[in-house]
């Protein structure tokens, strides 16, 4: 019996992937993150499947990126998930304290008024978790503006029980797909700078810098101003991303 994929039975809608070349995207930004001494943690949107972040995960990711809450839950069999966009609200975040029993989590806030609401809730729940202060680099659409509201947050975080603050989150999506590199490297840079002066703001305190894309992905492996590297589709490629 031919071991060919027959098409005919597989019901839709179905990921269809060619898994020789997805492992090759996968090694090859894998090797490119580590050779720049940047920590890799792919983002799920792309794929949101398990099993290709588990490959991720075997070949030296520290952990995958989920844009929201049900994507996280979906992929609750994966060792180690940062939200990189606010959970808000009551209903969210008993779900957010269900997870956190479940798998390694960290997410982002923007909100003193959500950083009390997690506070409240891990008490409740007897868990800890890592929170992130979400900056706005020129996305425009979450985080605080850089510079000091972002240091408020982070020493609310910080002497709030049961919180861990980790570090920032900077992503300029907007930046991802300009075809131009001369103009997407000089939109980077400008996130990028955004987010240094706020990470000095913090000094020590601020253990992880987290963002970019993939098409960003070589420009901040040159500017190391993130310690931590989100490139989602990568792993499978579309047409907009194969023209920058």
């Amino acid at each position: 019996m031919s071991s060919s994929p027959r098409f005919a039975d597989v019901d839709t809608p179905a990921l269809l992937l060619d898994l020789a070349q997805v492992e090759r995207n996968i090694d090859r930004y894998q090797r490119l993150a580590q050779d720049a001494g940047l920590a890799l943690r792919p983002h799920a949107k792309a794929h949101k499947c398990a099993h290709i972040g588990r490959l991720q995960i075997e070949r030296g990711a520290v952990g995958l990126c989920c844009a929201k809450l049900g994507e996280a839950e979906a992929l609750a069999t994966l060792p180690d998930l940062l939200i990189t966009t606010p959970v808000v609200g009551p209903l969210k975040i008993r779900r957010l304290m269900a997870l956190a029993h479940r798998v390694k989590l960290a997410v982002v806030a923007d909100d003193a008024g959500n950083i009390s609401e997690l506070a409240e809730a891990v008490r409740q729940a007897g868990v800890a978790l890592d929170v992130l202060v979400d900056v706005d680099v020129g996305q425009g659409r979450t985080g605080v503006p850089p510079g000091a509201l972002a240091g408020e947050l982070a020493a609310l975080i910080a002497r709030s029980p049961g919180l861990r603050f980790r570090g920032l989150q900077g992503y300029q999506g907007k930046a991802q797909i300009v075809v131009s590199l001369e103009e997407r490297t000089l939109l980077v840079r400008d996130a990028m700078s955004k987010l240094q002066t706020t990470a000095r703001l913090l000094g020590q305190d601020c253990a992880v810098c987290t963002g970019g894309g993939t098409g960003s992905f070589p420009i901040d492996r040159e500017l190391k101003a993130l310690t931590e590297l989100q490139p989602g589709s990568y792993v499978t490629m579309d047409t907009n991303y194969a023209k920058v």
